[in-house]
């Protein structure tokens, strides 16, 4: 559940981000095995949509240079993109969320070095 407060200029609700909700994820392909992390409070379909509808406004990002580079889809028009949860974090707040993310994504780095598509660590 997420929840809501009132926007003090607008007076329109807004929601607010579910940091008990928070989970580390990778976002990966079969055709390389390149690979991103990252961190979310929402469900990952709902992720996953967000990628799908930033790669071709941040063009120059890792991950979404690749996603452009090979599709989200193959040529008999099935995923080439996937998306797993490494694990739930629930927190506080979106540091706290972020610093867990830094963590996983340095240990990725030092495993499997370009593979990882994460610019910022």
């Amino acid at each position: 559940m997420r929840f809501k407060k009132l926007h003090p200029i607008t007076y329109n609700y807004i929601e607010m981000v579910n940091y008990k909700k928070g989970k580390i994820y990778k976002l990966f392909n079969k055709v390389n095995d390149k690979y991103y992390i990252g961190s979310t409070c929402c469900s990952l379909p709902q992720r996953k949509e967000g990628h799908k509808c930033m790669y071709k406004k941040k063009p120059n990002r890792l991950i979404y240079k690749e996603i452009l580079k090979i599709g989200w889809l193959d040529s008999n028009e099935k995923q080439n993109w996937f998306m797993k949860k490494i694990c739930d974090f629930p927190c506080d707040c979106k540091g706290e969320l972020l610093k867990e993310e830094g963590k996983h994504i340095r240990l990725c780095i030092e495993k499997d070095g370009d593979l990882v598509l994460n610019m910022i660590v």
